[in-house]
């Protein structure tokens, strides 16, 4: 059984890692490509998602969209 994905507050919105629910879903697309996807369906970035950059393993950096649980 997978974990159940991890639910953020950050200023009034509840948001999740597009990341961890394209894990979860276990998506066969990878996730750049499922998410640019996602957003032909008319989010809008900043109201729907939001976009975070990281350095995961101190040798590549990816992006992580954080999607609004009202989408």
């Amino acid at each position: 059984m997978k974990e159940i994905i991890k639910i953020n507050t950050n200023e009034n919105d509840i948001t999740l890692s597009g990341r961890e629910l394209h894990e979860f879903l276990d998506i066969g697309t990878e996730y750049p490509k499922w998410f640019k996807r996602m957003t032909e369906y008319g989010f809008t970035k900043g109201e729907d998602y939001l976009v975070h950059y990281y350095d995961k393993n101190s040798s590549e950096v990816k992006n992580d969209d954080a999607e609004k649980m009202s989408v």
